[in-house]
């Protein structure tokens, strides 16, 4: 009788300390799973966040590059066409930075005398930009015009200011170029009108949204929560994060690639964080371009659904299988420890 009861006391204590470790397995391997998932759609949400960030960069880049065009240098190709060279020297008499130029980049007019002569091409990224619009002008089948716009701030031929230069030919004209300059600040102000614009059809996934916050710290962007639109923006704790550049969140890539035979070095600053904003658990990036904020929000309910859906099925097999590994161990060692320790005795 008391041996019996030793048995059970040792097959006990083994069925006992065998179902800790077994349980203890089972949370280290739920856990390491659930990490990894967590982690993959964390990086799948940041990539996401990134690339909507740059192509709003870019989709402002683009709309102030037309309106830049349909402002100034349409109006001056209108004038080329109904009163001739004449009624555009007319028109630019008096401007400083506007010139107009042969394909090969001497400037034969300008509101400034000092400027005739001189090379456009001499301008950063200003060539590599004339010989593309000048090859669309005139392989174009159609009557076409062609513009651009360097991709940053650039020196004047006199070196005195730092400004936005947007080339543009029309093929009616195919010797004449239109060269225009546009300072920082007045691109700033464009930005401000079209921020709204670009943000207003921006998706992440199904629910996320770009939202535009103005230099003057307004959101220019409709989201639908009251009292948002319009106002100051409610956080400006991250603006401060983002222009002191300290966060260990901020990740600042820099790319070089040649750009019409140019070496350009593009610097992207995009600050990752997750918090709650506009009552909304979200993983978030901000970037800037042109004075205006860019801030990219992607719910955090959907960015981790399918972590959450797939550690449940997870589980749920690792219960059946730990399970099945406790009792056939359980067996095991009661068939081949326990009997020996009786047969030991």
């Amino acid at each position: 009788m008391e041996k019996v009861k030793k048995k059970k006391k040792i097959s006990r204590i083994i069925t006992v300390r065998l179902f800790i470790a077994v349980f203890i397995a089972f949370l280290v391997s739920s856990a390491v799973t659930y990490t990894v998932l967590y982690m993959n759609c964390v990086s799948r949400a940041n990539a996401l966040l990134r690339f909507n960030s740059i192509s709003l960069v870019y989709d402002l880049n683009s709309e102030i590059n037309s309106t830049m065009f349909n402002t100034f240098s349409d109006e001056l190709i209108k004038i080329m066409y109904q009163e001739g060279e004449e009624g555009v020297k007319k028109a630019l008499e008096g401007s400083n930075y506007t010139y107009l130029a042969r394909t090969d980049g001497t400037v034969y007019f300008s509101g400034n005398e000092k400027f005739i002569g001189k090379n456009i091409r001499d301008i950063q990224y200003v060539s590599g930009l004339l010989d593309d619009i000048t090859e669309r002008t005139i392989n174009a089948v159609e009557p076409v015009t062609t513009f651009l716009m360097t991709p940053g701030a650039v020196k004047t031929l006199d070196g005195e200011k730092d400004v936005h230069y947007l080339l543009c030919m029309d093929s009616g004209f195919p010797n004449v170029v239109f060269l225009e300059a546009f300072l920082p600040e007045d691109l700033e102000l464009q930005a401000r009108f079209l921020s709204g614009v670009v943000t207003a059809n921006s998706n992440i996934g199904l629910s996320g949204i770009g939202v535009a916050i103005n230099p003057d710290n307004t959101v220019a962007t409709y989201i639908n929560v009251e009292g948002v639109y319009g106002n100051p923006f409610g956080y400006p704790e991250l603006i401060e994060r983002y222009e002191e550049g300290t966060d260990e969140s901020i990740v600042t890539t820099e790319t070089q690639y040649d750009f019409y035979g140019e070496t350009m070095e593009d610097v992207s600053k995009i600050m990752y964080f997750r918090g709650v904003y506009w009552g909304e658990d979200s993983f978030c990036c901000l970037n800037k371009s042109f004075g205006v904020y860019f801030l990219s929000l992607y719910p955090a309910s959907e960015a981790l659904e399918q972590a959450n859906d797939t550690i449940f099925i997870i589980v749920l097999i690792e219960v059946v299988v730990f399970t099945v590994l406790f009792i056939v161990l359980r067996l095991l060692i009661k068939r081949r420890v326990v009997r020996k320790l009786d047969s030991v005795n």
